[in-house]
């Protein structure tokens, strides 16, 4: 997964501020989460954050400026790295 600066991110968040917002809340998240001995981002991602981006970008998004995989890419990759690294202990992260 390549790293996507925040000007990429912008580039499509100025279309819809709930993407600022969830920006806002997965930031939180990970200054929590990260002295978590046990943390995995794969589990907080797909079980919390990511239904959000699907509905946000992509091609079911509500801005059409939003609608393409390109926003979509772009802003899941972006707000994925925000996540602290995995310290899980499981033999299949996330599950």
């Amino acid at each position: 997964m390549r790293k996507v600066t925040r000007k990429e991110f912008l580039e499509y968040a100025q279309h819809d501020d709930r993407l600022f917002e969830l920006e806002r809340r997965i930031k939180a998240h990970a200054r929590v989460r990260s002295i978590n001995r046990n943390y995995c981002a794969n589990s907080a991602w797909y079980k919390t954050f990511k239904r959000e981006v699907v509905k946000l970008v992509g091609w079911n998004a509500d801005d059409i400026r939003l609608q393409s995989s390109g926003a979509y890419d772009t802003v899941y990759q972006y707000l994925y790295n925000l996540l602290p690294n995995c310290t899980c202990e499981s033999l299949i992260c996330g599950f």
